[in-house]
């Protein structure tokens, strides 16, 4: 299961080909399996991927982040 947290989110009003689409961009924290999160890469997410929409690229988790933390002993 791939789950995809909203971090910080702006929406933008865009015409593409005189049609008016709500776009939203941002950073989103994703965990899954390695598959899922490469396939969300290589394909894209949301809508019209293929016209360009829907780009991720991933960053390194930063200092602070659930991600980042290690792991505490039991």
């Amino acid at each position: 299961e791939l789950q995809i947290t909203p971090l910080r989110t702006r929406s933008r009003l865009l015409t593409l080909h005189g049609t008016h689409l709500r776009a939203y961009e941002g950073t989103f924290a994703c965990e899954g399996p390695p598959k899922l999160l490469l396939f969300a890469y290589q394909a894209g997410l949301g809508e019209r991927t293929g016209q360009g929409f829907g780009m991720v690229e991933f960053l390194p988790p930063q200092a602070g982040s659930v991600s980042a933390q290690k792991p505490k002993d039991p």
